[in-house]
Parts: structure tokens; sequence; C-alpha cells
């Protein structure tokens, strides 16, 4: 008989209506894998008079892990809806007849209350199944070679020996191309978007821990009960070349204490109903923030190039973007 192969092993999501209620994971997101690993926490006790600990009592159980892969058109909505104030229905655009928005606008005093996901992770033969699947972080990576997003995640316990859930609904590729990238800096909410790095080379947002799970002494929930959600940090910066524009980024970040608005945005196949570019598959990260200490680059990104590295702490702000981040998907998935 064969072995198993780990190539084989893949992993699938299901949208969960209750947290924590498992339901048939449904979808595969080529993009991206789902990595819940199963984390049992004991204590050991030695008795008097014994050289090896005598008993082992299992105080915590329950998974933990990540998700990785690349920054995609179709499959980044469902690590939004994981994160932030969840969107289930896109709004049309116009001018396109599949173009559809969603627009992801995460609170800064209320909760979020995103979507939890039910996990399986096997092959043919076997699976294992987390319920409460709970994104925790997120990083954006936008590079010379590759654009990942990565994170944590913690869930229920697994189940075993599960079967997968057959035919899931496969999320169609449309991963963002290194060229498809541009990024702007301005210093006011309202002409955002209008000044535009010339020469980056790279980019990054770190979002922090949104969550923990809370465990209570109930015999009801042998693994944590719910999610609380907890202050992230929301750290984000950019490399460039350091020209002209950059030596004025320095001055600023030298002699002003200014909010500052950065845009990332990547921009992909023509949508528009007349096909005159008016719209576009679209991923856009908005960010308010200031600088913190910025970094000299000698060689950046191994091209011989002289760079600075401007990074930014973000901030809320209530009177401009009404919150320190936000994002914006236009693809043509008309549900997740």
């Amino acid at each position: 008989m064969p072995g198993r192969p780990g190539v084989s092993i893949v992993s699938q999501i299901g949208l969960e209506t209750t947290p924590g209620t498992a339901v048939a994971a449904n979808r595969f997101l080529p993009t991206f894998s789902f990595l819940p690993r199963l984390r049992r926490e004991t204590k050991q006790f030695r008795a008097q008079g014994s050289k090896y600990n005598t008993s082992s009592v299992k105080h915590r159980q329950f998974a933990e892990g990540g998700y990785d892969g690349v920054l995609d058109y179709n499959s980044f909505i469902y690590i939004m809806n994981g994160l932030v104030v969840p969107v289930t229905t896109p709004a049309a655009v116009a001018g396109s007849t599949t173009g559809k928005k969603w627009e992801f606008l995460p609170n800064s005093r209320a909760l979020d209350n995103p979507k939890t996901f039910t996990v399986e992770r096997g092959d043919a033969t076997a699976a294992e199944q987390y319920s409460y699947g709970q994104l925790s972080s997120m990083n954006v990576t936008l590079g010379q070679e590759e654009n990942k997003v990565s994170g944590n995640m913690f869930a229920r316990t697994l189940v075993p020996g599960i079967t997968l859930a057959s035919s899931p609904q496969t999320v169609p590729e449309r991963p963002v191309e290194r060229g498809q990238i541009n990024v702007y800096l301005d210093s006011t909410y309202g002409t955002i978007g209008t000044t535009q790095i010339t020469d980056p080379f790279e980019e990054e947002i770190q979002l922090g821990e949104k969550f923990k799970p809370k465990f209570v002494h109930n015999t009801s929930y042998q693994s944590f009960k719910d999610s609380i959600e907890v202050a992230p940090s929301l750290v984000f910066s950019f490399m460039q070349e350091h020209n002209a524009q950059s030596r004025a980024h320095l001055l600023s970040s030298l002699s002003t204490d200014a909010l500052w608005y950065l845009r990332i945005q990547a921009k992909g196949l023509d949508l528009s109903t007349l096909q005159d570019g008016s719209v576009r598959e679209t991923i856009e990260f908005d960010l308010a923030g200031k600088f913190m200490e910025p970094e000299e680059i000698m060689d950046a990104v191994g091209q011989g190039v002289y760079a600075y590295k401007y990074n930014f702490v973000a901030l809320d702000d209530p009177d401009g973007m009404g919150r320190p981040w936000r994002n914006t998907v236009i693809n043509t998935r008309t549900t997740l």
C-alpha cells in the first residue's frame, strides 16, 4: 500500500452562521492555506520521593496556527471578512455589469464581529475539522518577488477522522502582479490618492493580534467558549529610492508631526462595460498615521539602489477617514 503523501493535503473553509457551530467546508481557496494545529496544554506533577513526574493533567485543548497565501483579487475578501466588519453582499459598480465592490470599514469604537470559519484539512483518506476558526492578525507584504498575505488564527479543538466536504466551490485565482501596484502619500484625506510615490520598491502592513480565545470553567465548553476582541497594533511602511521626493519625506519626518495618508492600490483586469479602464479589479488600502523612525537602505531589494524605508504608526482619524484604515476590493464575486 502506498504511503500518504503530504502533497495531497488541502484546506477548505466554510462560513459559519453561528460561531463555533460547524458547517460543511464548501469553499476552496487555491491561493490561501489555512493551517490550524492541535494545541494541548498539560500540567505535570512530581510526587515526593520520585525522580520523575508521576502525573500529567490536560489543562487546555484548542487549535492554533496561521494562514498564508498571495494577495488575490478574489480570495482576499475572505481574509477581510474574517478580521473586520463583514461584508456578505457587495455593491454594484457603476459603469460595469460584472464589477462588485466590497468595502471593509473597521470600527474604532465598536466590535467588528467578523466571520468565523469551519476549517477542514486533509485529503481523500481522512481529514480533521476545526470549528470556530478565528483569524486574529494580518501581515501584507508587497515586494519585488511576491505579494504575500499571512497571519495567525485559532480554533476549537480538532475533530479527527472526518471526510472532506465533497465538490467544494473553487474560488478562481486572480493574484495581484507586481506591475499592478501604485503607492500614494498625501497630507489630507480629501486628497488621498493624488501624490504618487514615483519609485517605491516595497510596502508592508502589519495588523497585530485582534482576538484572543476565552476559556471558562464550564463543562459545556471543553475548548474555549468564544473569542474576545482586543486592541491591535497597526503599523505600515513603504520603501522608496532616496530621490528628491524621498528627501522631502525625510525632512517632513524630522520637522513635523503631522498626520499622513497612505494609499496602496493594486489594479487588475478591466471590468468596465465600455472597456475604457474606468472600472478595474482593485485591492486598495487607505491608512492614516504618523512617521516613526525611518531606515536608511544601502542596497534596496538587491538592486543596488540607495533608499529609505518610511515607517508609520497608524492613528485613529475620526475627522477624516473615520478610522485608522480601510480596505476596498472590486472583483466579479457576487457572494462569499
